[in-house]
């Protein structure tokens, strides 16, 4: 198969027997995964690289982290370096592996992966989530029915969708581990590659790892990974500062296909390097300080005070070639003052680790299958029986981090992109975004949809104010209603309306088609319509109208 390109899906399931680390518990360890293609050894950076989250004091970490390339080349090489995390000093290494995709590799790979699919049973039909009160008693953690893939081949229905599991503390040394800590291993993989270890690999399937129950949600979004293909039980070699020959053993799930689709389809199997194709993980995180500030001060549908998410985009690279090309907004006074400024710096970029720092405490994680699934996330765009409206940014290395935003001086002051930026000196895209259920879309996002030449025209100027209270609590009942139906790429209806609209990064026009691209790429299933905000500012402010929090409150009448 010299040659041949293949999709390749990767699970890092987890480590065990993992060298004590610290002075006070074990371990807090994460791992780098890289993965280089032929050629690829001299350049500065590889084709990929990607850090999963930190499990504290445990040395049976379990991640379930899955990744899915398409464009590999044979005789790529994927590198895991398990790290453990200090918060005091530099971050120190425990050990390395490296897997060699050699075409003796992966024909073996691709046979058991094809053998494992035939004899699988038939999922079933994708269920949605039922979001549960936080009073609720919660349910018992058994696997969801599985959803539809994610921008996957019919016969690629290898992961269900599951949680990529914030743990905590501990988390690994449960029933969850990697493996056993005896000799019942599936085939040894050496560090130096696959090597004659290959022939003694067994076609499994991986799952019934379970990360606790589903209390919200998001925690509903998840259910344990069920993975077809091989897995491997690969040695760690110790960092030459542990004092041990080896720092334990990883887990690491390898599915194989065959690499199908070409030039006019989309991002796939046309031209191109390497793909990164997903799945899309996201974490939420919840702040109590920045919910007092905001006014969210009663838990709401499980969702504790402000939220903060941060998605991790696939195929970046394929839309936006350029990278993080847009620079902050020389000509914005307010970004003047805050760029320019030391003091003011340092204050957004302790508000950005306040609410994006990744602590292992007051985390959600999981993976996003399709549009569905991002519906649900958000609840269908709805807090407190209303609808809302969110900022994000999109930065260099592809994760999406927004918040709900509104008028009123904190929701815009703890929504701003500089914070969710970080106060970086340039972004990919930043701007503003909403959902809109089915029968909301404006006339001109339909022209848009349906293809029209010109695409969205400009809107009639709205009427000033804000929509009748009456007409808003519809709107959100509406959206609640049909975000019930959602899960999985199943967003019949629901659209994506999103913008340029940042003063800060001031996004040019002329990336809006590749933005619009990018996020349906990532969600399958949800229409994404894109709007301009220099050039369609009634059909903005019509947008805007809509959601109550998005408007400016009336001004008090006179005396």
């Amino acid at each position: 198969m010299s040659g041949q390109l293949v999709n390749i899906d990767l699970l890092v399931k987890g480590c065990h027997g993992l060298p004590k680390m610290d002075l006070v518990g074990h371990a807090d360890p994460y791992f780098i995964l890289t993965v280089t293609t032929p050629g690829g050894e001299e350049a500065s950076e590889p084709a990929f690289r990607y850090r999963s989250h930190v499990h504290y004091n445990t040395g049976r970490p379990v991640w379930n982290e899955e990744l899915y390339f398409t464009r590999v080349p044979v005789g790529t090489k994927v590198h895991i370096q398990v790290m453990d995390k200090d918060h005091l000093s530099a971050h120190d290494p425990v050990g390395d592996c490296e897997l060699l995709l050699d075409a003796d590799f992966l024909e073996r790979a691709m046979l058991a992966t094809a053998s494992a699919e035939s004899v699988a049973a038939e999922y079933e039909p994708c269920t949605p989530p039922t979001a549960t009160p936080p009073t609720a008693t919660p349910p018992t953690a058994t696997p969801p029915a599985a959803s539809p893939q994610r921008s996957r081949p019919t016969s690629s229905s290898g992961i269900s969708r599951r949680s990529t599991g914030a743990l905590g503390s501990d988390a690994g040394d449960g029933d969850g581990g990697a493996g056993p800590d005896g000799d019942d291993t599936l085939g040894r993989v050496s560090t130096s590659g696959a090597g004659d270890a290959a022939s003694g690999l067994k076609q499994l399937s991986l799952g019934g790892v379970s990360t606790g129950a589903a209390s919200s949600v998001g925690d509903a979004l998840s259910s344990p990974p069920q993975f077809l293909g091989l897995e491997l039980q690969m040695p760690i070699r110790a960092h030459a500062s542990v004092r041990r020959p080896t720092a334990g053993t990883l887990s690491l799930g390898v599915g194989c296909r065959p690499c199908t689709g070409g030039p006019g389809t989309g991002p796939g199997c046309g031209t191109g390097g390497l793909l990164h194709r997903g799945p899309v993980r996201y974490r939420t995180a919840s702040s109590w300080v920045a919910g007092k500030l905001t006014g969210h001060r009663k838990p709401d549908s499980g969702w504790r005070a402000y939220a903060a998410y941060k998605l991790g985009l696939a195929g970046l690279n394929e839309f936006f070639p350029g990278g993080a090309q847009q620079p902050w907004n020389r000509a914005y006074d307010k970004a003047q003052q805050v760029f320019n400024s030391k003091a003011l710096r340092a204050a957004v970029h302790t508000q950005h680790n306040m609410l994006y720092a990744d602590n292992g405490k007051q985390k959600r994680r999981g993976v996003l299958r399709g549009g569905g699934d991002l519906v649900t996330l958000l609840r269908g765009g709805v807090r407190n029986s209303s609808r809302r409206y969110y900022t994000y940014c999109i930065n260099a290395d592809g994760a999406m981090c927004f918040s709900e935003t509104g008028a009123k001086f904190f929701s815009d002051f703890m929504s701003k992109h500089a914070m969710h930026a970080d106060m970086a000196e340039a972004v990919v895209y930043a701007g503003e975004f909403t959902l809109l259920p089915p029968g909301l879309l404006p006339p001109e996002l339909q022209q848009q949809q349906a293809g029209q030449a010109g695409g969205a025209a400009e809107a009639a100027a709205p009427p000033a104010g804000r929509i009748d209270p009456a007409e808003a609590a519809a709107d959100a009942a509406l959206a609640t209603a049909a975000a019930a139906d959602c899960c999985g790429d199943k967003a019949e209806g629901w659209t994506l309306v999103i913008d340029n609209n940042s003063g800060t990064y001031a996004p040019a026009s002329s990336q809006l088609a590749a933005l619009g691209g990018l996020l349906r790429f990532n969600f399958p299933g949800l229409a994404v319509a894109v709007v301009d905000s220099l050039a369609q500012k009634a059909l903005l402010a019509a947008l805007h109208r809509r959601v109550p929090s998005r408007c400016p409150p009336p001004a008090p009448a006179k005396k």
